[in-house]
């Protein structure tokens, strides 16, 4: 058992400290510039970076200064502190999550993990339709 927990540890903290990109960090100079805008608030589109940390793919984005203003992933193989995943259930996220749920019409419903993620969940045509039954599924993590 000691070795799987050893293997644990050797293998583990590079998945969570993947997301050791913090706000307000200036833009690495890996960044690829996106085509495509990222939606980071509801009606607040920014231009979208990739970012390739620890095998993990973030999608960040930058403000006036290039200082990180939003970091995000969907990546299957990002992992939570919370031993949370894309695809993981609104029931099992409300085990970690600090706070209610919150609602941005028209962009996602989100809880705050006490790992400083924010796990997003997406329904319907608006996005924010309805109530977010325990089935729902995790679709993205962020924070800003």
């Amino acid at each position: 058992m000691k070795k799987l927990s050893l293997i644990s540890l050797l293998i583990f903290p590079t998945l969570l400290q993947a997301g050791q990109l913090s706000i307000g960090d200036p833009l690495p100079s890996s960044a690829k510039a996106l085509e495509d805008k990222v939606m980071i608030a509801p009606a607040q589109i920014s231009s979208a970076y990739a970012v390739f940390n620890a095998g993990i793919t973030f999608i960040v984005s930058v403000d006036d200064d290039g200082n990180l203003n939003y970091i995000s992933t969907n990546d299957s193989r990002f992992i939570t502190a919370e031993s949370l995943r894309v695809g993981d259930t609104f029931r099992k996220a409300t085990d970690f999550r600090v706070g209610e749920v919150k609602k941005e019409p028209g962009w996602c419903y989100w809880v705050q993990l006490s790992s400083g993620w924010k796990a997003a969940f997406s329904q319907g045509p608006s996005a924010t339709e309805g109530n977010l039954n325990p089935n729902s599924r995790i679709q993205w993590f962020f924070r800003k």
